[in-house]
């Protein structure tokens, strides 16, 4: 995923505004048209412009910061002319200077542009967001085992409905500024490939406002579920990261569950995101592994 150090992501890679409502921090339309445009409202009331080159007027920007004894006190914010082409920033302008007359313009009201945040660890594809409310229900003396076990019951239940509450979770993380994520994605017998390609789907149609990778994610166990061998097919795939969860506490033999995850990232090339919850001295000893591993392959 490339990075970009300019106040990117306050509009899509399609050029829409689908960002707004939170990078300017209201709920109302964010900007109106100064001159004829193409705009439309969606249903969060988030004003989306169509048009592939405009300006954008006052729009609040930090633009340095006053020092007291060498040490920053307070940022320098200025109302500004953004122009955007093709969704990206191409320059900043004196507010309201439009050296093209034949472009429209919007008014952005004052309001603070921002870069947009990202949501690194989400589970896009299994989540009650979206159906009927359900609290909590998790007994005292709850282990992971039990939770494991509980999830292999309901997912099944979950999976039609995995396409319509993703997209669903998208609209909430875009209405809040966030238009980068990366979820974990089940790889387990009980889910096999299917919420994967069910994600998949999602972020095709997606695409235009919302980049995501993907983790393939051995929830129930990288040992524990047998689940290699749809950990490489989910590589293979697509999938963008290899993940793991707790070796020993879950799947009992942390030495083999983490070469086991390393080798899978090693054949195709990715990365790892590992989720350790263990605060027992085991989830020490798995760090520190890791860690002689990685500094071994680099030495």
């Amino acid at each position: 995923m490339k990075e970009n150090n300019s106040r990117r992501e306050f509009l899509s890679q399609s050029g829409k505004m689908v960002t707004a409502a939170a990078l300017f921090g209201t709920s109302v339309p964010l900007a109106h048209a100064a001159v004829s445009g193409t705009t439309h409202c969606d249903a969060n009331n988030t004003m989306k412009i169509t048009d592939p080159h405009y300006y954008l007027d006052n729009v609040l920007l930090e633009t340095g910061f006053d020092y007291e004894n060498g040490v920053a006190v307070q940022t320098r914010m200025a109302r500004q002319t953004v122009e955007i082409q093709d969704g990206k920033i191409v320059a900043l302008r004196e507010n309201k200077q439009h050296p093209d007359a034949t472009l429209p313009h919007y008014d952005a009201g004052g309001k603070l542009m921002l870069p947009t945040t990202r949501d690194m660890h989400i589970h896009l594809d299994k989540t009650f967001y979206g159906g009927p409310w359900r609290s909590l229900n998790r007994p005292a003396g709850t282990t992971i085992q039990d939770m494991i076990k509980l999830e292999q019951k309901m997912l099944p239940e979950l999976q039609p409905y995995t396409q319509e509450r993703a997209e669903k979770l998208i609209d909430l993380l875009q209405s809040k500024g966030t238009t980068i994520a990366r979820s974990h994605c089940n790889i387990e017998p009980v889910s096999g490939l299917k919420n994967l390609q069910n994600l998949q789907a999602v972020l095709a149609r997606r695409q235009a406002g919302f980049e995501c990778e993907i983790v393939a994610f051995p929830q129930h166990g990288l040992l524990l579920s047998k689940s290699e061998p749809l950990m490489r097919e989910a590589m293979q795939a697509g999938a963008h990261y290899v993940g793991g969860l707790d070796p020993t506490s879950v799947d009992g033999a942390m030495e083999k569950s983490l070469d086991t995850m390393f080798q899978i990232a090693l054949d195709y090339d990715k990365g790892v995101d590992i989720h350790l919850h263990e605060t027992t001295p085991a989830g020490v000893a798995a760090i520190n592994y890791m860690v002689e591993t990685v500094e071994k392959r680099h030495s």
